[in-house]
């Protein structure tokens, strides 16, 4: 019997329960699960202990203790939160260049407390299509042809790329590491024209044939233990097509 789907989870950071009590309300009735905060300190609190399982975070701009600008720099100074799509909710009119500035520092949108309610709701829906189910294709992978040089305490030795996401990568070689062992890896992305490093360590081991497909290849699986935020933002855009930055 299959797993039924886990419903997204979105946190609603405001200080105004009669805003929190009705979109708790409306993203309950349209299948979310939401967690509330009431000012900024709460919305960090229930971002560190639940970033795993956080779809979107809809954040206040104006709460007492912490404004919603600064939990939006937290978020986005975190490796593990920086990806986690954060939209800012304003009751008074956003400049152009206020937006701007926003965006700069890693806002995903912005919404209107002024919105009706089935607009605002269905503006919640599209983010987590746009930015939820892409991360998920992120997460399992993408087909590359990338070589990669890999040293270990035998030595350096250089493998396939064949399959990479923003936690792992496949490796096809003949004489794959131990489960548990370690490496730095050197590789080039497609069109960076820049080698980048990180550190890993092999999860698994494939022999040839492995998991009944005859022709799948020999090699191992190398998560990623150590790598700067910068490279797997790159890989993350890569994989999602997003074109890289000059």
């Amino acid at each position: 019997m299959s797993q039924p789907t886990p419903r997204p989870r979105v946190l609603v950071a405001d200080d105004m329960q009669f805003f929190r009590m009705m979109l708790n309300d409306l993203l309950t009735d349209q299948g979310f699960e939401v967690l509330e905060a009431r000012d900024g300190n709460e919305a960090m609190e229930v971002v560190r202990r639940d970033y795993p399982t956080l779809t979107l975070v809809l954040l206040d701009m104006v709460m007492p203790v912490k404004d919603g600008v600064d939990v939006l720099r937290e978020i986005r100074a975190n490796p593990r939160t920086e990806h986690l799509p954060v939209v800012m909710v304003t009751g008074t009119e956003v400049t152009a260049e206020q937006r701007e500035e926003l965006r700069s520092m890693g806002a995903t949108g912005f919404l209107s407390k002024a919105t009706p309610s089935t607009e605002m709701v269905s503006r919640v829906k599209q983010l987590v299509d746009e930015h939820v189910h892409r991360d998920q294709a992120v997460s399992e992978g993408a087909p590359v042809n990338v070589m990669v040089d890999y040293l270990t305490e035998k030595g350096g030795f250089s493998a396939l790329c064949y399959r990479l996401s923003t936690q792992w990568m496949d490796l096809r070689t003949i004489q794959p590491l131990a489960v548990g062992a370690t490496a730095t890896l050197s590789f080039e992305l497609p069109g960076s024209g820049e080698a980048v490093q990180v550190r890993g360590r092999v999860i698994a081991v494939r022999n040839k044939g492995d998991g009944g497909d005859p022709d799948s290849p020999p090699g191992m699986r190398i998560e990623f233990v150590s790598a700067r935020p910068d490279i797997l933002t790159d890989i993350k855009d890569f994989i999602a097509g997003k074109p890289r930055k000059a």
